[in-house]
């Protein structure tokens, strides 16, 4: 084999090597922060009057679940003060909470996330 020739077939390799390095790297995938809280309503059992509000309380061990266009993207549990923290790219998701309390219901938000974004998502506590 020539000097040339063994010079291309080096070259090719190094360049094919390199490509296949950077495959599992995407372009523009900067992580973001979505946090937020999972709160239940109504916080407490019983009538509740304008004047003494019973405030949502936080719901601990909710699933958080960040769907894409039909497919997850992130999944986590809240803390013991109702907080979550997920990790995802840029974009528009669909974010469900499930409460962990005794009623199985659930809370959905739309959100576009395009810098660190925070929200809250009320789900039913199942008190009346």
């Amino acid at each position: 084999m020539t000097e040339l020739r063994r010079g291309l077939l080096v070259g090719l390799v190094l360049l094919l090597l390199t490509g296949c390095a950077h495959a599992g790297q995407s372009t523009g995938s900067t992580q973001l922060t979505l946090s937020g809280t999972v709160r239940a309503e109504p916080g407490c059992p019983g009538p509740v009057s304008l004047e003494s509000r019973c405030p949502a309380r936080p719901v601990a061990g909710a699933t958080v679940e960040a769907d894409q266009n039909g497919h997850e993207a992130g999944r986590t549990t809240t803390d013991q003060n109702g907080r979550f923290t997920l990790r995802l790219t840029a974009g528009t998701y669909q974010v469900t909470a499930i409460n962990a309390g005794g009623l199985k219901s659930t809370a959905t938000k739309t959100v576009a996330l395009t810098a660190g974004t925070d929200i809250t998502l009320i789900v039913d506590s199942g008190m009346r």
